[in-house]
């Protein structure tokens, strides 16, 4: 059977849950308290690795956009190709991909 203690202050039943992680609490201070010091902590890290997360996609695309401008890829070779091959060489795939892991 689940307790119905308010998880924040544990002395009141409680009648509410949090929308972000489902922590139970019986009044609106509980709830400020709540948000205040877990839910905002754990908000911030999720917000933080998306940017890390973002910031490392950038550097693979800004690099594979400076390979291509130092000639990996040139127009020659592209008109060259049928639409069947692959126009990223494998080393910018593979650097890609280290960046990204």
């Amino acid at each position: 059977m689940q307790s119905k203690t308010c998880e924040v202050c544990k002395e009141a039943c409680h009648k509410y849950k949090c929308p972000s992680c489902s922590t139970k609490y019986c009044s609106l201070s509980c709830f400020r308290a709540h948000k205040d010091d877990i839910c905002e902590r754990e908000t911030n890290r999720r917000k933080e690795e998306k940017l890390e997360e973002n910031e490392r996609n950038l550097r693979a695309i800004s690099l594979a956009k400076k390979e291509t401008e130092e000639g990996e890829i040139t127009e020659s070779d592209s008109s060259e190709r049928s639409d069947d091959e692959d126009r990223i060489s494998k080393n910018v795939l593979d650097k890609l991909g280290n960046y990204l892991s």
